[in-house]
């Protein structure tokens, strides 16, 4: 069995001096600081029971996100699904809600209208509310792909 190849050889190309972009600026440098919030601690959050998670600004320009660990969608999540470790479900819940969150702030601050943070932190409000929607439906996705990996 013959196989036939060509080979091309294109010039030489002169090093020349590379072409570095800024990064978009978020207005936050650093991995984000994720605290767990618990039902006592609500109302230092401004937490209820329906509260996803919220974003806010830490120290030495970090963002910090506090993440409700007593919502009443993850608190029925872990009372239905009771074959499934309450931690794994409590895992899942934080860190699928927290990436989903950043997912929104990033999109929210690289689209054409919106290329600064905003001030007012108008941007952390609104990914604040949607994230009670969010709760909701974390846990059920994440148990469905994780149930369809695992058959």
């Amino acid at each position: 069995m013959n196989s036939n190849f060509v080979i091309e050889v294109a010039d030489e190309v002169q090093p020349g001096e590379p072409h570095i972009s800024e990064p978009s600026r978020s207005g936050l440098v650093g991995i984000p600081n994720i605290t767990e919030v618990w039902k006592s601690d609500w109302a230092k959050h401004g937490f209820d029971e329906r509260s996803g998670l919220k974003f806010c600004h830490g120290e030495d320009d970090t963002l910090d996100v506090m993440v409700n660990m007593d919502n009443i969608n993850l608190r029925n999540e872990i009372s239905r699904r009771r074959t499934k470790d309450p931690q794994v479900l409590r895992y899942w819940f934080k860190y699928g809600l927290f990436l989903l969150a950043m997912g929104m702030l990033h999109y929210h601050r690289s689209s054409e209208a919106k290329t600064e943070p905003a001030e007012d932190g108008s941007d952390f409000a609104m990914i604040s509310e949607a994230s009670k929607g969010l709760a909701v439906t974390v846990i059920p996705v994440i148990y469905q792909l994780h149930k369809d990996k695992s058959d």
